[in-house]
């Protein structure tokens, strides 16, 4: 091939690609409206915990690690269903490291 000839090709070729990008970002739906966000705060429960450390909570779920009131020992993650109004959760507990018996209790925060 000339020189020329390679010349038109790129040209061709480079034109071709911006026109094909340009048609794609063309074709695209309208970007919806953005909405408003949620209140911080919103739908996530305020718990009191004794005995324990909420890690994660929203209304269906929470995650929480049960402490240990006598040497400090933190237990792998718990989750749990997130306590409804009127309602505690209560687990007997049992220090794996130096076997003190505790109750922990997760309630909503009035």
């Amino acid at each position: 091939m000339t020189t020329r000839r390679l010349f038109v090709r790129t040209v061709m070729t480079g034109a071709a690609v911006s026109l094909v990008a340009a048609v794609q970002n063309g074709c695209q739906p309208a970007a919806e409206p953005a909405r408003p966000a949620a209140p911080a705060g919103a739908g996530i429960p305020k718990l009191k915990a004794a005995g324990a450390v909420v890690i994660a909570a929203d209304s269906q779920k929470t995650t929480i690690k049960i402490r240990c009131q006598k040497c400090g020992f933190l237990s792998e993650e718990i989750q749990i269903d997130t306590p409804k109004a009127g309602q505690s959760y209560t687990q007997a507990w049992t220090c794996p490291k130096c076997g003190h018996k505790q109750t922990v209790t997760i309630e909503l925060d009035a």
